[in-house]
């Protein structure tokens, strides 16, 4: 059973044409992929977090392809 339990995850884009000085040619695009996810250790101590750790792999990398996928 996964750790992971995503409450919510959002994507953004940003396109700027034109931010002080020259105009961007061509227009600069950042993007941003957040999650919020339920801490399973909240409240007490947990000495190894690296199996929580590595189990956010999959979810960062499924992001991460979401937002460049959109970029396209």
């Amino acid at each position: 059973m996964s750790m992971i339990e995503i409450r919510k995850r959002a994507l953004n884009v940003e396109t700027v044409f034109h931010e002080g000085g020259p105009p961007a040619d061509p227009p600069l695009r950042m993007g941003s992929a957040v999650a919020v996810i339920r801490n399973p250790f909240a409240g007490r101590h947990e000495p190894d977090l690296m199996p929580f750790m590595a189990e956010l792999r999959a979810p960062g990398h499924d992001l991460a392809q979401e937002l460049t996928d959109g970029q396209r």
